[in-house]
């Protein structure tokens, strides 16, 4: 059992960063959150929120116009303080999913702390020394082919709800294309409209044109310290998963954090579940009750044991509700799946049906596989 990590957060690790009206359009901000990877948006002198590249990427940077206000697409995001720990901070990163936030003294927010930082210090501190990468990767990888369009891989990024997707050309790997790229082809084609009055056509722009050729990969039998340094060294957030050279699955920062957050402290259970709010928390035992009860029927499967299940709940209206589950199977790398509903039972209980189908499916390859 690792040892729970008490260090609190360096001084060093809160960036300089610039702060926006939340009024101000999108454009303004667009080289900022290019060199600060995230800016702080404000309203009427208090904290808004904060807008970083996924977040513009994820609200159709490609339709949206010029004008559009930042506090549109900002996310009301908890911020750090300096009495927050490494741990702490890595489980607030995991919770919301970015890779920034805001750091405040007394408060007031003063700057920024990166993800890769909160990366840096796990690694120092050998806090996943103990695992491989085929205990924290995600399965399958998530591909499209390189002449598809930009408008084609921005639509599969929303509908799979993923920031990265391998570029193939053929069986090979040809480069990966984020959400961070998808925002400086964005950001060029305004910057090109302003100048020239034609701007760049997302509908035929193939992803090969615009992807990064660059893809680091490691072995899944490799250790997560190991995936550390390829991604402080590349300065990367995810990692192409290789089985004897072939891809079998993406570990990312996401990825790591999770791992780090299910075994930072001692737990009675297995199951982690996040994103309850006042409303939902009150569920929380009954939902406990749900997924062991999906363990369980999984455990029943021959040589396939459920190593742990992560939910995350979110409420997209009052009346609509978003479920996504991880199941991780031990040497068999984690499978994901998700639903929306009106309930938050019949949500759950339709994101638990997906995810057993998808584990069938895993099986059925395993056997598969064992036979030729």
């Amino acid at each position: 059992m690792m040892k729970p990590v008490f260090q609190l957060l360096p001084d060093e690790f809160v960036s300089k960063t610039e702060f926006f009206d939340y009024k101000k359009p999108i454009s303004e901000a667009f080289e900022s959150i290019k060199k600060n990877g995230a800016v702080v948006v404000m309203k009427d002198n208090d904290y808004y929120g904060i807008v970083d590249d996924r977040a513009i990427a994820r609200n159709s940077l490609l339709k949206l116009p010029s004008g559009y206000a930042l506090g549109k697409v900002a996310r009301p995001l908890h911020y750090l303080d300096s009495s927050y720990d490494i741990e702490k901070a890595a489980t607030l990163f995991y919770k919301s999913s970015s890779k920034a936030l805001p750091f405040a003294t007394k408060g007031r927010i003063t700057g920024i702390v990166h993800r890769m930082d909160i990366l840096k210090a796990l690694l120092s501190l050998h806090a996943l020394s103990q695992f491989k990468v085929n205990e924290g990767m995600s399965a399958p990888v998530e591909t499209i082919d390189e002449n598809a369009t930009l408008t084609q891989a921005h639509e599969q990024m929303k509908r799979s709800k993923v920031n990265r997707l391998i570029v193939m050309d053929n069986s090979r790997p040809y480069g990966v294309l984020t959400s961070r790229g998808i925002m400086l082809f964005g950001m060029v084609g305004r910057q090109r409209q302003e100048k020239t009055r034609k701007s760049l056509n997302p509908d035929t722009m193939k992803v090969r044109d615009i992807c990064d050729r660059r893809v680091n990969s490691i072995e899944h039998d490799g250790g997560i310290d190991g995936a550390l340094r390829s991604m402080i060294g590349n300065r990367t957030s995810a990692l192409l998963v290789t089985r004897s050279g072939k891809p079998v699955g993406v570990i990312t920062a996401r990825d790591i954090l999770e791992l780090f957050v299910r075994n930072a402290q001692e737990r009675r259970s297995r199951i982690v579940i996040s994103g309850l709010d006042e409303d939902t928390k009150e569920y929380e035992d009954e939902l406990n009750t749900y997924f062991k009860d999906f363990a369980e029927r999984i455990d029943k499967f021959h040589a396939i044991k459920v190593g742990f299940i992560a939910a995350n709940v979110k409420r997209l209206k009052p009346r609509l509700y978003e479920v996504r589950i991880r199941i991780g199977l031990p040497n068999m790398g984690a499978i994901s799946a998700h639903d929306t509903g009106y309930t938050l039972e019949s949500t759950v209980n339709g994101a638990i049906d997906r995810a057993y189908k998808e584990v069938k499916v895993k099986k059925e390859m395993m056997l598969y596989t064992r036979k030729v």
